[in-house]
């Protein structure tokens, strides 16, 4: 208790000198609860942990946390959560604010897995990054330590692609972990944000979108139901950033891979509604790319689409309308609106004039 007396008032050197003279075994006592011991364990055995970080010794911190763990499991019943999370505090309603400083053993879970990574051992850091994921998957309330799990769900999900990347085999077993992960990201943006402000911009959902459409296209999740999963997470996407255009042209585009052209048309015809609304600001970005001599097509700014999407997606929607929906008056109006766009740019281009 001593020790984490000093700890939580930041007084590291008697924390260590507290903690050197505690063994790292768990030993049974008469005086103390089992449970109580368990958390004394687990609680010193983090902090001996943190310490050997702030000296330096990553690998040496890793072997405390993977210690500590291990003992930690072997003492609980073989259905027990591993994080319990406690709320502390009262009369207020925000779970955030009621969480506990330090949950122990999720610490050293978190801990273990960020530093098997700082140390270069992808293989070890993606299975310890699973294990605290699964481990915090059921946590009970849902939003505990929701910005952690959801920095670190990222991170894991970057680590996959950079193993199938570089050449690792896309196995069943892979795919289905990408798309869980991609699930739990959307799942802990919905219990972060809300329907965005006027002025609001939730950078963060559109990354995990940006992220989650190439992800489909990198394990070739084509079947229906790996889309359907894709065009989930798209729909409550949609929500979180009230009908982004980058969004919808992805919206767009899986419906249409999906096989379901009529909603693919609603989605175009909402996402040329809000292009039409950024046009300006989109005319005016590529106005200045073209100024400043650089390649314009790719322009864009967090809150529009660049010209090349536009174009892309215009074609596209000219496509669906011709050879799915059978509408070439449709199809011909979405031609003149490239062709009307286009010739508007180049006007700006000297190099065409």
């Amino acid at each position: 208790m001593l020790a984490k007396v000093y700890f939580y008032n930041g007084k590291f050197d008697q924390c260590k000198e507290t903690v050197s003279s505690l063994p790292d075994e768990m030993n049974e006592s008469n005086e103390l609860s089992p449970a109580y011991m368990k958390h004394l364990f687990i609680g010193l055995m983090v902090m001996r942990g943190i310490l050997l970080e702030m000296d330096g010794d990553l690998p040496g911190a890793h072997g405390t946390y993977d210690k500590g763990l291990t003992v930690f499991r072997s003492k609980l019943p073989s259905q027990s959560d591993i994080v319990v999370p406690r709320s502390i505090g009262s009369g207020s309603t925000d779970a955030s604010n009621k969480e506990e400083l330090v949950n122990w053993p999720e610490e050293a879970l978190y801990r273990r897995a960020m530093l098997s990574l700082s140390l270069d051992d992808r293989t070890n850091g993606l299975g310890e990054l699973a294990s605290y994921l699964h481990h915090m998957d059921n946590i009970t309330p849902s939003t505990f330590r929701a910005f952690r799990r959801m920095r670190a769900n990222r991170l894991y999900m970057l680590t996959m692609r950079e193993s199938i990347q570089d050449g690792a085999h896309i196995t069943p077993e892979v795919k289905l972990d990408v798309i869980q992960s991609h699930r739990r990201q959307i799942s802990l943006l919905q219990s972060i944000y809300s329907f965005p402000r006027a002025d609001e911009i939730h950078e963060e959902v559109l990354y995990e979108i940006d992220t989650a459409y190439n992800d489909w296209a990198l394990i070739h999740a084509n079947s229906r139901t790996e889309l359907l999963c894709l065009l989930k997470i798209l729909y409550e996407a949609v929500y979180l950033t009230y009908n982004s255009p980058r969004v919808l042209r992805y919206l767009f585009h899986t419906l249409v891979r999906f096989g379901d052209y009529h909603e693919a048309r609603l989605a175009l015809d909402t996402y040329l509604v809000l292009v039409e609304r950024h046009m300006t600001a989109v005319k005016k970005m590529v106005s200045v790319a073209i100024s400043g001599g650089s390649d314009y097509r790719n322009t864009s700014s967090v809150d529009s689409e660049s010209l090349e999407d536009i174009l892309e997606s215009v074609i596209a929607g000219a496509r669906l309308y011709l050879v799915h929906l059978t509408e070439p008056h449709e199809c011909l109006a979405l031609i003149h609106f490239a062709n009307d766009l286009i010739d508007d740019i180049e006007s700006k281009d000297p190099s065409h004039a």
